[in-house]
């Protein structure tokens, strides 16, 4: 089961938004009061940022790609980031029992900008404990093109953050299409393969993959959605995500 998005082949949102560690001060102003995007019992002074009414860069702050510099020059400066295994992993949730997503724990989520340029693989698993009869899986491209895997369920990957995207999400129009199938027990594996750019599909025109993600810290969802017949008929709606960082550096 593998999902290819891009030349090669799917955040600040991480998980869906990385949970920032703050330390800040204003760097870009004589008033250090923080943006919106810095909760203000974060806030304390940094050595980095002390030069007040010089821009980040001239003082020396957010000089990390996982610190970010808000406007008007307020750097917020992030834990950083995990770099192996487990700690690369977020949050995993299911509302489809004995069914999850998981990503390996001994992999690491820290890449070159070079790197990520030759093409990564980020491998990923779909477990199901017991058979599941009557699902209707459901694609989540725009157009609706996505097919059943041989799990029976249809997984859907997502790299986002810092207003980048990186998708299968525009596979072209596609008729309306009801699947039922029986998700069998197993230990199903899947890879994204990703060069690092910009893409939300081929579509019908050919569309080409855009610009390089730029260094930072970024959420890669993968997800399963569908529906399951019930006892009595009734069909109830299921989610099955999970969740890892990838961060990009220069």
């Amino acid at each position: 089961m593998n999902s290819s998005i891009g030349s090669a082949r799917p955040a600040l949102s991480l998980l869906p938004a990385a949970t920032l560690l703050l330390a800040a001060l204003g760097c870009g102003s004589s008033d250090p009061a923080l943006p919106p995007q810095v909760p203000a019992g974060d806030a304390s002074p940094d050595a980095a940022c002390a030069a007040s009414g010089q821009s980040c860069s001239q003082s020396g702050c957010c000089r990390e790609s996982y610190d970010m510099c808000f406007a008007p020059g307020i750097c917020g400066h992030a834990s950083r980031p995990p770099e192996q295994g487990g700690t690369c992993n977020g949050a995993a949730t299911s509302t489809l029992p004995g069914v999850r997503l998981e990503f390996p724990g001994d992999e690491s989520c820290v890449f070159t900008e070079a790197r990520v340029a030759q093409g990564i693989e980020i491998s990923y698993r779909l477990v199901v404990d017991a058979d599941i009869p009557a699902v209707h899986p459901s694609p989540q491209d725009d157009g609706r093109c996505q097919m059943p895997e041989s799990s029976g369920l249809i997984t859907h990957a997502k790299i986002t953050g810092q207003e980048q995207t990186y998708c299968q999400c525009d596979l072209g129009p596609c008729p309306g299409q009801v699947f039922t199938t029986v998700v069998k027990a197993g230990i199903y594996p899947g890879t994204i393969r990703w060069d690092g750019r910009n893409f939300r599909g081929h579509s019908d025109t050919n569309n080409k993959p855009g610009a390089p993600f730029p260094p930072g810290r970024y959420s890669l969802m993968i997800s399963a959605k569908g529906n399951v017949d019930g006892p009595g008929g009734a069909a109830t709606d299921f989610e099955v995500t999970a969740y890892r960082s990838i961060v990009i550096q220069p």
